[in-house]
């Protein structure tokens, strides 16, 4: 039996291919990410549509269509450097799509949204048909709260919509459009300024997202992979979970990728009771632990340590590393995380992501019958300064495609990323040049009205069927004639005039 470990109820901010309006594919990593659907949709807290209230972002819609002449080519600046930040610091993305030079369909003459690089789709694997609210909530919260800070213009997630051009108390409208109402999927614009940034502009002035961490008793503790404390960042379509081996009957894998910035990696975070020396062990399942030199991190009483193991050579219990045991300080910011990359690696490197077992030294090692993980986990602290992935780069900053693939039907083929298993495109580089939702998969406008407050008509962004309307609506009810032939009503906000 398994010892449970106790984890503190922090904000799991968490990440994410299917294309913006496609049907999902299969998901091979759920659990783990501790997915969560909850019937109704985005439930925005209090707080965070208050923080939203305090703030404008301008809304520039698409522009004129002129047979595709007016298209950016590529994601912005601004939307690159936003994308990698969700890849980074939020968990179980599935992947993050973005460019797409369309024609709008409800207004054929104006473009698509992603045309103009501006936009991105935050991929999300469905909960059971619905959207997985703990996974996709925290990235929109963040988003609403920060919104000013990186020129958040407008997002949709799970049939609501903010609007940040939209005067308080009016931002949040419900978007309840039946064939697409971005259940899997979280539509982000950035505002004209902000997506022509070339450096991160809002990295060093937002506060980093925070997760669960399991608390290790004054003896040690056995954490398997399936813990809340353990968290996968990358392209959920690289993770693979097995069933019926390792430790506790479980783990996790995904491939080696050739490149010098991890593509996919995982981190346990850590709160000890007490500080001390601690022998650090991972459990290595010979079928799946292939890869012949895995860098680990293990940071501890502020520092971080760089090491490489050999899985190949592993079976059960592996020491990480020469040294015979780590310090940690009592508290929390100290993690252990294992990384993907690795220069010149061949083919079907497997590595394997499983238990880890910490104990004191001089204590005896920590058993599942032993009840050593129990413990109750410390107060919430963020992330590590340099982010989720520490002082490693994230997946996409240069999305070189490597000799070794990773399995799985993976993302929207980019100019570079990882081969699938089966020949599939894989993950974009960060200049998004080739990365885009499906064709015509265009959300709506909803850019400032004209001067004399008339309601604009929304485009679409290219046949999503989508729709919205504000909780506080002061008119206007808007029908389109091909959806009112399918029987779908659609309303729409009646916008008023920008007073800023």
């Amino acid at each position: 039996m398994r010892p449970s470990i106790a984890f503190s109820a922090l904000p799991i901010v968490v990440a994410v291919g299917f294309g913006g309006c496609s049907a999902p594919v299969d998901e091979p990593v759920g659990e783990s990410t501790a997915a969560v659907a909850h019937p109704g949709p985005w439930e925005i807290p209090a707080s965070t549509v208050a923080k939203g209230d305090t703030q404008y972002v301008k809304y520039t819609p698409a522009g004129l269509w002129e047979n595709g002449s007016n298209c950016y080519g590529s994601l912005t600046p601004g939307a690159a450097i936003l994308r990698k930040y969700l890849l980074d610091h939020f968990a179980g993305i599935s992947s993050i799509l973005g460019y797409s030079c369309d024609q709008g369909t409800v207004h054929p003459e104006n473009m698509g949204i992603h045309g103009t690089g501006r936009a991105i789709d935050v991929m999300i694997p469905l909960d059971g048909g619905d959207a997985d609210n703990d996974l996709g909530d925290p990235i929109g919260n963040f988003l609403i709260e920060n919104a000013q800070l990186i020129g958040i213009q407008y997002i949709i997630w799970d049939q609501v919509d903010w609007v940040g051009s939209h005067a308080a108390g009016d931002k949040v409208g419900a978007y309840s459009g039946t064939s697409n109402p971005h259940k899997n999927h979280l539509h982000i614009e950035l505002s004209v300024e902000t997506s022509k940034n070339t450096t991160n502009w809002f990295e060093n002035a937002v506060t980093p997202p925070e997760y669960p961490r399991c608390s290790i008793a004054s003896t040690g503790a056995v954490i398997d992979d399936n813990e809340a404390c353990i968290t996968y960042f990358g392209s959920s379509a690289y993770w693979r979970k097995e069933q019926g081996v390792g430790y506790g009957g479980g783990l996790h894998w995904t491939n080696a990728f050739d490149s010098d910035k991890p593509g996919n990696w995982a981190r346990w975070n850590l709160t000890f009771a007490q500080a001390g020396s601690y022998l650090v062990e991972v459990y290595l399942e010979p079928a799946f632990a292939v890869a012949t030199s895995v860098r680990y991190e293990v940071r501890h009483s502020g520092v971080v340590d760089t090491l490489h193991v050999d899985q190949s050579a592993g079976n059960g219990w592996v020491q990480l590393g020469a040294l015979s045991t780590f310090d940690f300080a009592d508290g929390s910011d100290q993690w252990i995380a294992v990384y993907d990359d690795k220069k010149g690696v061949a083919d079907n490197q497997h590595i394997a992501v499983d238990a880890l077992r910490l104990t004191r030294q001089g204590a005896p090692p920590v058993e599942p019958d032993a009840g050593g993980g129990a413990g109750a986990a410390g107060a919430a602290g963020a992330a590590g300064a340099a982010g989720a992935a520490g002082a490693a780069g994230a997946a996409g900053a240069a999305g070189a495609a490597g000799a070794a693939g990773k399995p799985g039907s993976g993302g929207a083929g980019g100019a570079a990323g990882k081969a699938g298993a089966a020949g599939a495109a894989g993950k974009a580089g960060a200049s998004g040049g080739a990365v885009g939702p499906d064709a015509g998969t265009n959300e709506e406008d909803p850019s400032d009205p004209p001067a004399d407050g008339a309601a604009w008509d929304y485009d679409s962004e290219g046949g999503c069927a989508t729709s919205r309307s504000s909780q506080r609506s002061i008119g206007a009810l808007a029908l389109f004639a091909g959806i009112v032939a399918a029987g779908i009503a659609r309303r729409k906000r009646n916008q008023r005039p920008g007073s800023r």
